[in-house]
C-alpha cells in the first residue's frame, strides 16, 4: 500500500510537470508569436504615419506654388480627415506636417527594439555619424534617412522668416499650455505702419520710397528695434524682425517690447545729403509711432550713429527741445552711449566663452570662423583671440581668408576699414569663399552676416562643434534639424546677439537720467546681464531636456504672455 502511494505521488508530480512544460512552452510560443506580430504591426502602423506625413507635405508645397493649388490641396486633406481648419495660412500647412513627420520618425526610433531611441537634444560631444539610430539595416534607419533626404529639400514656407517665428509661437505655446487667446495675441504683430514718401535728389528729380514701422508686443514696455535701409525690404522680412525683437528683449530682461521698421533703397547709391534728407522725411512719417515712452529706434543693416542722429535732431525740431532718449546707437557726442559699437559682439564673446566651458571644452587653442566680419564679427573675434582661441577664418559679402595657424585679425580690421571689404586684404593666408568658410571643421562658427546663410542645401557640410547666431536668423529651421542631428551646439539669435539691445537699454536709461557711465561700468553690466541670461537658457533646455533655442524661446514667449495676461484686455 505504501509502494502504490509513493508510486501515485511520483506520478502526479511527473504530470504536474509535464504539463507545466507544456504549457510554459506553448505560452512562450505564444508570447513570440503575439511579439513579432506586434512590431510588425507598429512597423506598418510607423509606415502609415510615414506615408501620411509625407502625403500632407507634399500638399503643403502644392500649396505655397499658388492660391488654386492651395484650396485643392486643403479641400483633400480635409477630406482625408487630416486638415480641420480651412483658414489656415499658405505655408503652415506644411509646416503642420514637417512636424507630423518629424514627431512620426522620432516615434519610430522609439518603438523600434532594434534601435535605441534619438534624443532631439545632444549638447555635448563631437558631431556624429549621419547614421542616426546606429544599425543601418534596420527599420528606423531606413525612416530617418529617406525623412533627412527629404527634409533637405529647400522649403520656402518652412524657411521664410516670419511663418516660422510663428512657428516658434507655436510651438513655445503648446510647451507652455499657453491660452488660446495670449497664443493667438503673439502670434502675430500689433501693427504695421507703412508709408509711401518723395525725397529730393541731388539732380532735383524727385523719387517715392517705400517704409516700414512694425510693432509685434507693447506688453512689457516701450517698442524697440531697428530700421534697416534695404533695397529688398519686405513687409513680411520687417514683421519676423519686429516678433524677434520681443522675445530678444524678453530672454535678456529688458523692459521693452519689439518693433522693426525698414525702407526699401540702397544707401550705397545715394549721397549723404540725399541720404539724410531720406531720413528727415521717413522719420516725419512714423514720428506718430516715436517717442522715449512710445517707440525707441535703433541702428541695423544699411544704417548707423549718423542716421540715428539725423532722426534724433528730427524728432527734437518737431518737440522744439533736444529728445535724446528717442532713438539709441547715436554718436557719443550726440547723447550716445559709450560701448555701443562693440555691444552685440562683446555680448556674443560672453556667452559663447560660457558655452565652450559648459560643453566641456576649452577655450586655448579652440579654432573660430567668423562668417560677416562686420562689427559684431569683428568685434567677437578679436575678444576670443585675446581668450586664447584662434581665429582661422573669416569673410564679408565678397570673399575670405583663411589660416590655420591664425589671421593677422588687425590687418583685416584696418582693411575693412580702409576698402570696405576683404577682397583686397594682403595677409598670410589662402583665399576662400563663404561656403568653404562654413564647411571648416572648428570649435566655433560665428555666422554674423544675414538671415538664412547656414540652410538646407549646405547644412550637412557643416562641422563646427558650436555654432552661434551673430546675426539674426542665420541659420534655417531644416538646417538646424541637421544640425542637431550631427550633435551640433546651436546658439539663438535672441540669445547670442543680446548685447546689443542690451546696451542700447543702457543709453535709454542714460539718456533718461541725464547721467553717464564710464565705458568699465557698461562692459560690467553687460557681462553680468549676458551671463544671467544664458546661465537661466542653459539651466532651463538642461532641465527639460530641449535645445538651447526652444528654452530661450520658452522663456521669452513666457514672459511676454504673463505680462500680457496681467495687464487684461482693454476696454
Amino acid at each position: 500500500m505504501r509502494l502504490s502511494g509513493v508510486l501515485v505521488v511520483v506520478v502526479r508530480r511527473a504530470v504536474v510537470r509535464l504539463g507545466a512544460a507544456v504549457l510554459d512552452a506553448v505560452l512562450r510560443a505564444a508570447g513570440l508569436a503575439v511579439e513579432r506580430l506586434g512590431v510588425r504591426v507598429v512597423r506598418l502602423a510607423a509606415v502609415l504615419l510615414v506615408v501620411r506625413g509625407m502625403f500632407g507635405l507634399l500638399c503643403g508645397l502644392a500649396a505655397s506654388m499658388g492660391a488654386a493649388l492651395w484650396q485643392k490641396a486643403v479641400s483633400c486633406t480635409r477630406m482625408l480627415g487630416w486638415c480641420k481648419s480651412p483658414r489656415v495660412r499658405i505655408g503652415e500647412t506644411t509646416v503642420q506636417y514637417t512636424r507630423l513627420l518629424h514627431t512620426t520618425v522620432l516615434a519610430c526610433c522609439s518603438l523600434s527594439r532594434h534601435a535605441p531611441p534619438i534624443h532631439p537634444d545632444q549638447l555635448r560631444g563631437p558631431p556624429r555619424n549621419r547614421q542616426l539610430c546606429g544599425h543601418a539595416q534596420s527599420f528606423p534607419s531606413v525612416v530617418v534617412r529617406a525623412y533627412t533626404l527629404l527634409m533637405n529639400t529647400e522649403i520656402a514656407a518652412v524657411e521664410d522668416l516670419y511663418t516660422t517665428g510663428q512657428h516658434r509661437v507655436d510651438e513655445a505655446a503648446a510647451f507652455l499650455h499657453l491660452s488660446e487667446d495670449i497664443h493667438a495675441v503673439l502670434r502675430d504683430v500689433k501693427r504695421v505702419f507703412q508709408v509711401q514718401f518723395p525725397v529730393m535728389r541731388d539732380d532735383q528729380s524727385v523719387e517715392v520710397y517705400s517704409g516700414f514701422r512694425v510693432h509685434h508686443s507693447l506688453a512689457r514696455g516701450p517698442a524697440k528695434g531697428g530700421i534697416r535701409y534695404e533695397p529688398h525690404a519686405t513687409v513680411e522680412a520687417t514683421k519676423a524682425q519686429a516678433m524677434l525683437m520681443s522675445w530678444k528683449t524678453a530672454v535678456m530682461s529688458l523692459p521693452f517690447g519689439g518693433a522693426a521698421g525698414a525702407v526699401r533703397v540702397d544707401p550705397e547709391l545715394m549721397s549723404e545729403r540725399e541720404l539724410e534728407r531720406l531720413t528727415r522725411r521717413f522719420t516725419t512719417e512714423i514720428a506718430i509711432l516715436l517717442g522715449p515712452e512710445r517707440d525707441i529706434p535703433a541702428p541695423d543693416i544699411g544704417t548707423g550713429p549718423q542716421v540715428m542722429a539725423w532722426m534724433m535732431d528730427t524728432l527734437s525740431m518737431h518737440a522744439g527741445y533736444s529728445v535724446t532718449a528717442a532713438v539709441t546707437g547715436k554718436p557719443i557726442v550726440a547723447g550716445g552711449s559709450l560701448g555701443r559699437v562693440e555691444a552685440a559682439g562683446r555680448g556674443l564673446a560672453t556667452v559663447l566663452v560660457h558655452t565652450v566651458r559648459n560643453t566641456g571644452l576649452t577655450l586655448e587653442g579652440a579654432t573660430v570662423a567668423v562668417e560677416g566680419f562686420g562689427s559684431v564679427g569683428a568685434t567677437c573675434a578679436r575678444i576670443l583671440s585675446a581668450a586664447g582661441c584662434r581665429v582661422v577664418a573669416v569673410s564679408d559679402h565678397t570673399g575670405g581668408w583663411h589660416n590655420d595657424q591664425g589671421l593677422d585679425l588687425a590687418a583685416l580690421e584696418r582693411v575693412k576699414s580702409e576698402h570696405g571689404h576683404l577682397h583686397e586684404a594682403a595677409i598670410a593666408g589662402e583665399a576662400i569663399t563663404r561656403e568653404e568658410l562654413l564647411a571648416l571643421p572648428v570649435t566655433i562658427l560665428v555666422p554674423a552676416s544675414v538671415e538664412s546663410v547656414i540652410n538646407s542645401s549646405n547644412s550637412s557640410q557643416v562641422r563646427a562643434r558650436i555654432v552661434a547666431e551673430g546675426a539674426n536668423g542665420p541659420v534655417t529651421p531644416v538646417a538646424e534639424a541637421v544640425l542637431r542631428e550631427d550633435g551640433i551646439v546651436v546658439v539663438p539669435d535672441i540669445l547670442a546677439n543680446g548685447g546689443g539691445v542690451t546696451v542700447s537699454y543702457f543709453e535709454w536709461v542714460q539718456d533718461l537720467q541725464s547721467f553717464f557711465w564710464d565705458e568699465q561700468e557698461i562692459s560690467s553690466q553687460l557681462e553680468r546681464a549676458m551671463v544671467r541670461a544664458f546661465d537661466h537658457v542653459w539651466a532651463y533646455s538642461a532641465h527639460h531636456r530641449i535645445s538651447l533655442r526652444e528654452a530661450a524661446y520658452a522663456i521669452a514667449i513666457g514672459r511676454v504672455a504673463r505680462a500680457s495676461a496681467a495687464r487684461g484686455v482693454y476696454p
